[in-house]
């Protein structure tokens, strides 16, 4: 609803860009899996969703799109940031490689590594602390 609320204020969504938790096909080039959340997510209700299809019906069947992990799609935003070009349009490349740590409900790590963002053979994770519940704790 609102893409296509907002669809009429302008002629053509220029792009579309998609981060998320995973693991995520995030390959272009292997079709039945980008833009999907894996089957061996463990958030059960997602697996195999196709986020894309219902976004480019919102948004134009034509529009360029990009799918990252929720961790590599800021990685890559800082890295761009940080590599921006100056006034005269030469690129000011300051940095060659990032990492962006975030806690969440694991220890989530996205790679920018000499201007490639890194993607293992799953949705890589930085690690993970199980934090034991107090006794009177009623949160599941």
């Amino acid at each position: 609803a609102f893409f296509t609320s907002h669809r009429s204020k302008i002629s053509k969504y220029a792009a579309l860009g998609v981060a998320t938790f995973g693991p995520v096909g995030v390959d272009p080039n292997v079709k039945d899996t980008y833009g999907r959340i894996l089957s061996s997510s463990p958030k059960k209700e997602w697996r195999n969703v196709d986020l894309i299809r219902p976004l480019l019906e919102a948004v134009g069947e034509d529009t360029p799109y990009l799918v990252e992990t929720d961790v590599n799609a800021p990685a890559w935003a800082e890295y761009m940031y940080n590599n921006k070009n100056d006034n005269d349009g030469q690129l000011n490349k300051k940095i060659s490689s990032i990492a962006y740590i975030t806690v969440g409900t694991g220890v989530g790590v996205g790679l920018v590594i000499h201007g490639k963002p890194v993607h293992g053979m799953m949705h890589p994770e930085g690690g993970h602390v199980t934090v034991k519940p107090l006794s009177n704790d009623t949160f599941h």
